[in-house]
Order: C-alpha cells, then sequence, then structure tokens
C-alpha cells in the first residue's frame, strides 16, 4: 500500500486487541513493538508548519477524495496536515503513550510524544462551518461527493465528542 498513514491505521487494531484483552504479554511482545514503530515514523515525518510553528503531518493524502489544486485548477490529493492523517497521528502517540506507561518502558519517548502532541495543529473547520479534510478549504472535484474520511477523528477515532469538543461536533455534523 502507498498510501503513508496505512500502518498508522492498522496500529489502531493493536491498540484495540489489547484494550479489549488487556493481555499484558500480547502488549509487550506484539503491540506495543508496532505502535512504537508507527510513532517514531511520525515523530521522523511531521513538519512544522511555516504559517503557524505547529506540527502537521508530511505529505500525505486523503484515501477517499481530491481537491482542486489552487495553483493550475487540476484534480490534487497530496497535501501537508490532512485531517485523517492528523487524526490517526494523535492516536498513535496517545496509545503509544498508554502503552508505554503500562509497560513502565520509554520514558524519553513519552516525553517527547507529550510534547510533540501539544504541538500539534488543531483541525480546521471551514467558513461553512465544516470540519475541513485538507489544510486549507480548497475547492472540491465533486462537490457533494460522498466520503468520510475526514471524520475519522469523531469515528473510529474518539478526538470529536460532543462533550469534550462541541464546536469540532458540530463542524463534523456540518461535513455530514
Amino acid at each position: 500500500n502507498d498510501w503513508p498513514d496505512f500502518s498508522g491505521w492498522l496500529a489502531q487494531h493493536y491498540w484495540e486487541h489489547y484494550a479489549f484483552s488487556g493481555d499484558d504479554a500480547f502488549l509487550r511482545t506484539r503491540a506495543y513493538p508496532f505502535i512504537k514503530d508507527c510513532a517514531l515514523f511520525y515523530l521522523d515525518t511531521l513538519i512544522r508548519d511555516p504559517g503557524t510553528g505547529k506540527w502537521i503531518t508530511g505529505p500525505t493524502y486523503s484515501p477517499e477524495n481530491r481537491y482542486v489544486a489552487p495553483d493550475d485548477g487540476k484534480p490534487a490529493h497530496v497535501d501537508l496536515g490532512v485531517t485523517m492523517s492528523m487524526a490517526i497521528v494523535r492516536e498513535v502517540f496517545g496509545h503509544c503513550l498508554r502503552a508505554a506507561a503500562r509497560l513502565d518502558t520509554d520514558a524519553e519517548l513519552r516525553a517527547t510524544l507529550q510534547e510533540r502532541l501539544a504541538g500539534m495543529a488543531p483541525y480546521q473547520v471551514g467558513p461553512h462551518g465544516r470540519l475541513l479534510e485538507w489544510r486549507a478549504d480548497y475547492g472540491e472535484t465533486e462537490p457533494g461527493h460522498r466520503h468520510l474520511s475526514h471524520l475519522y477523528p469523531l469515528y473510529p477515532g474518539n478526538d470529536i465528542t460532543p462533550r469534550g469538543t462541541p464546536a469540532l461536533a458540530v463542524a463534523a455534523r456540518a461535513a455530514l
């Protein structure tokens, strides 16, 4: 697969298996090594947004959609700070932090992950009140296209909740 976030997405399945089973041996021997490798990959590939100084994902794409490139008007799909990618990174870092704490290991990595999480760019809401799929409010190649990848932080993720992040929940609803 050529999608840069595939392994990060897969890491969530390891975490869910552990969270459901509580199997510390599985966490130590299978889940944590994979999740940690994903976290290290993202630490190496996150870049600072030149405009804000916040951490964003490197070149990636939303797997279900394209946008109109502002420079030439052609369909494009690669961008920085794609919403689904940002959500996956946040989950990988969070799960890595919890797993490392449970296993009482990698204190230095935990500190780095906490610092990076705190410095990540927030999810973006566009001028129409919708959660943005891309870093900017690009034109859509297929207005009304049915796709949900940018709602990953709502589900299967849990970064967006009506109680915890009500404004983002409203923006996710508007995107639906």
